[in-house]
Order: C-alpha cells, then structure tokens, then sequence
C-alpha cells in the first residue's frame, strides 16, 4: 500500500514539473521576435554589472634607469 502511495506522488510531482516546464512554452508567448526589430515582448538581456571597484587597475611606475630601447 504505501509503495503505491509512494508511486502516486512521483507520479504527480514528475507531472507538476513537466507542466511548470511545458506551459509557459504553450501560453502564446514567444520568446523569439516575430519580425527583425520586433522586441515587444521580450526582456532586455543585461550583462552582469561589475561590484564596486572592479574596474581599478595598479600600474607600476618605470623605473628611471629603464630608459634603454
């Protein structure tokens, strides 16, 4: 009895999953612009932002003798 149980419940959590996957795909919403130039309905893709800082760079200062080329 409780194996049935069991079975039932993966049964119904795998077809829970499956339409959280599947019906957004089906709800007419496409994801893809119908027309080049046609992004009404799509989201902007933004990069990640760098944290605070992450575009400082150290540079050693030359040397005085290094003038040799």
């Amino acid at each position: 009895m409780w194996s049935a149980i069991f079975e039932l419940a993966v049964v119904l959590l795998l077809a829970w999953l499956l339409w959280r996957f599947i019906a957004p795909r089906i709800s007419g919403a496409s994801p893809q612009p119908t027309e080049p130039g046609d992004f009404a309905g799509r989201p902007a893709s933004l990069r990640p932002r760098p944290k605070a800082g992450a575009g400082a760079v150290a540079l050693a200062e030359p040397d005085e003798g290094d003038d040799e080329l």
